[in-house]
């Protein structure tokens, strides 16, 4: 039964345990590091910037004492120092949602409360240094207050479908023996009431995945009708929920042609259509009903919309007369009746199936889920709060409601210390750490590669240690580094690193994870290797030949290193092309969220619709691409877009992060010029631009007609005197173009499919 899956909410976006390490860990690491609290609590044996591995679980704990009923929790555990040398910590706290608002916008704030009524237990193991339960670490995790998980922003009293009204969480702790424990954000748009969220007692991300997005067909009626009613020029009033024709339609063209019904249901795991069309004239009168199924799935990580529509029935009445006349002349009357009927199908009945399929449900699915995405991608930037970046992927989709299974990715903003592509020939070593390579002499190296190709190894110097990841995933965060298991003295053959296979080199495309000698960790890969043999390097400068599927501008670097190299070639000489990056260690610095404000196209309900609010000359058509047998691989004729012009905001917001500083004040300048008091107004380009200082964050405001850029500058003063600044650029006001995709009426879709395809025969 539709709804129950989603338990009545319109959308629920769920997240595995496993993506919530990557949400946490990136907080903890890069805007309030756990090692500064572990600093401090240890009078500083602890150093700053020691990493962590953290795991997350959503069973609410039963062997650590919490009040009746406890419920929505995080059981944090984290292993201190390299391969935990260091001790352990745990906290259990609890998940709630903060109704506020932010800089002039409505904010439903997801947040792990830390303050002394969410905290419900911690405890910590310094190895011999301290062991303290429920006690010091109690007041550094409350003065964080809370950590913001998700900020979803709402319009409260609206009452648009395609608008949120409000979010709320819940944290589900399955008990049962498939054990699909999942946080659920729940989701409730306008026109609606939130549903149950006590109902949900299972996730839905499949065991392995990391994210899952379920859409209620209820909801998803809600935004087709208005847009099918503004196609067909009648009343949103006309069809009933959640997709019921309730009336007659009469549609243009010869014979009188009616809309008589028109239905969509879920029918196993798809959205089907059933759409009936009569007609009529002098002595008799026809119907036609089709039905179809819209299948949705999903190719390179898009929704893809595509219909599959069954054959017709028919049926025929006709007057008494016709049936005499018939006696005499039927095969010229029947023949006329038929072709009719058969125009009608062809021409009314076919096409309008696959206007709803591919062009009102295909156009709405896709703005919707653009929409989604946008809003969870952008839901850190220009409000007060350090959220981390969420990256969602589409993978699968079942239709019970819809469940879009996802790709869920936290994206933390370490900085990176050196990174790129180095070329490094036998004999030779690597400093991580600043990109050197040199001979066996050089100072501060962490790699070396030694041997003869087939034969060589790299391998790690006497400071530094490695882990294998096992994965060929290069775009690793720091804090996902820390969880990696390091050993010293590791040595990793050239067949590890790839394959040899008629002279080219075939890599493994294996990425490791190196600790530096100075405490940074690093990431590499082996992404190609030649052999130079002494007939092919009579000129010592010139470059070697990358294998064809990795050339680059590596072949430079390449030929610097051959250059300096002292071996003359009178032997073969091997190389590697190592791609690294470092980051640097959580140090004290500033940074800034915010500055700049995104505009995406924001979809409304029976908007957007070609030959409706949208004149058909103000909208482009893209035909569908033919297959190279010059057929159409689809029935749908093409695509209709829209472009428009999106005012940009006239305010930002931007936030100082300041990991490792412990904070004694801030000053604040706009283009160089320190800002006096918390609140003013400063000239840019002759315009007036209005600011409101809030310790750690600052508003800006102008009312200009035109754009206005300029810089945001903030030094945060630590206690110890030292200063720490950074400039933001922030870009405001103006205008940006924004391509939607469009829907078209009835009549337009008609004429363009029948110009496309001409009348299908039924």
């Amino acid at each position: 039964m539709p709804g129950t899956q989603l338990n009545n909410y319109d959308l629920v976006v769920e997240f595995s345990e496993d993506a919530f390490n990557d949400l946490l860990s990136a907080f903890f690491d890069t805007i309030s590091p756990i090692g500064d609290i572990l600093h401090t609590i240890s009078g500083g044996v602890i150093p700053a910037g020691d990493p962590f591995v953290l795991t997350v679980s959503f069973d609410v704990p039963t062997d650590v004492p919490l009040p009746p009923g406890t419920r929505d929790t995080l059981d944090i555990r984290m292993t201190l120092g390299t391969n935990g040398s260091v001790g352990t910590l745990r906290f259990v706290a609890r998940v709630d949602v903060n109704h506020t608002s932010l800089a002039g916008q409505q904010i439903d704030l997801v947040q792990l409360d830390l303050s002394t009524s969410g905290l419900l237990y911690t405890q910590v193991n310094l190895f011999g240094i301290l062991n303290s339960t429920n006690g010091a670490l109690n007041g550094p995790l409350n003065a964080l207050n809370h950590i913001p998980l998700l900020p979803v922003p709402v319009n409260r009293t609206s009452s648009s479908p395609t608008e949120i009204i409000a979010a709320d969480m819940r944290i589900i702790d399955d008990t049962s023996g498939s054990d699909l424990d999942d946080s659920a954000l729940l989701l409730t748009f306008g026109g609606d009431a939130p549903g149950n969220r006590d109902g949900f007692t299972q996730g839905l991300v499949p065991a392995g995945d990391r994210g899952a997005i379920g859409v209620s067909f209820d909801w998803i009626c809600n935004i087709i009708r208005p847009q099918i009613a503004s196609g067909l020029s009648v009343p949103a009033s006309d069809f009933a929920a959640p997709c019921h024709l309730n009336t007659t339609i009469n549609l243009p063209g010869d014979h009188n042609p009616q809309l008589t019904a028109l239905d969509l249901t879920l029918i196993n795991g798809a959205i089907g259509v059933s759409a009936s069309v009569g007609a009529s004239d002098t002595g008799w009168n026809a119907s036609a009903t089709v039905g179809g199924s819209i299948l949705i799935a999903i190719q390179n990580g898009n929704l893809v919309v595509t219909s599959n529509i069954a054959d017709p029935q028919i049926s025929v009445n006709l007057d008494w007369w016709v049936w005499l006349a018939s006696a005499v002349v039927g095969a010229i009357i029947g023949g006329i009746i038929a072709g009719v009927v058969g125009a009608i199908i062809g021409a009314i009945v076919v096409p309008l199936v696959v206007w709803i399929a591919s062009n009102i449900i295909n156009g709405i699915i896709q703005n919707v889920a653009n929409q989604i995405v946008n809003a969870l991608r952008q839901l850190n930037l220009n409000v007060n709060i350090p959220a981390i970046g969420v990256n969602i992927v589409f993978q699968d989709i079942n239709i019970d409601d819809v469940v879009i299974g996802t790709e869920v990715q936290f994206v933390d903003n370490a900085p990176i210390r050196s990174q790129g592509e180095l070329t490094v020939y036998d004999g030779q070593r690597v400093d991580l750490d600043n990109g050197s390579v040199g001979s066996s002499s050089l100072t501060g190296a962490d790699l070396a590669w030694t041997g003869v190709s087939p034969l060589g190894v790299l391998k790690t110097l006497c400071c530094d240690i490695l882990a294998r990841t096992g994965s060929t995933v290069f775009d690793l965060t720091r804090s996902q580094l820390y969880r990696l298991y390091y050993e010293n003295g590791v040595t990793i053959p050239e067949s590890e690193l790839g394959t040899w296979s008629g002279g080219q080199f075939l890599p493994s495309d294996l990425v490791y994870a190196v600790e530096t000698d100075e405490g940074r960790f690093s990431i590499v890969q082996v992404v190609d290797a030649q052999v130079i043999r002494p007939e092919n390097a009579q000129d010592k400068t010139a470059a070697p030949s990358p294998s064809p599927a990795r050339t680059t501008g590596r072949t430079a670097a390449a030929a610097r290193i051959m250059a300096g190299n002292q071996n003359g070639f009178q032997q073969p000489t091997g190389l590697i092309v190592l791609r690294y990056r470092t980051f640097e260690k959580p140090l004290p610095r500033v940074s800034t969220v915010g500055g700049s404000v995104g505009v995406s196209p924001v979809f409304q309900a029976g908007t957007l619709v070609v030959g409706a609010d949208v004149p058909v000359e103000k909208a482009n058509f893209v035909p569908t691409v033919l297959s190279v047998t010059g057929q159409a691989s689809t029935m749908n004729p093409g695509t209709w877009t829209v472009t428009n012009p999106v005012k940009n905001p006239k305010h930002a917001t931007v936030r100082a992060l300041t990991p490792g500083i412990q904070v004694h004040g801030y000053k604040w300048s706009i283009n160089g010029d320190l800002l006096a008091g918390p609140e003013g107004s400063v000239k840019v380009d002759g315009k007036t631009v209005s600011y409101k200082i809030s310790g750690d964050a600052i508003h800006v405001v102008h009312e200009s007609a035109s754009d206005l850029s300029f810089q945001v500058g903030v030094t945060a003063i630590a206690k110890d005197g030292t200063q720490h600044s950074v400039l933001t650029c922030v870009e405001t006001g103006g205008e940006t173009s924004v391509t939607s995709i469009a829907t078209a009426t009835w009549p337009v879709f008609q004429k363009t499919f029948l110009q496309t395809f001409g009348v299908i025969d039924p």
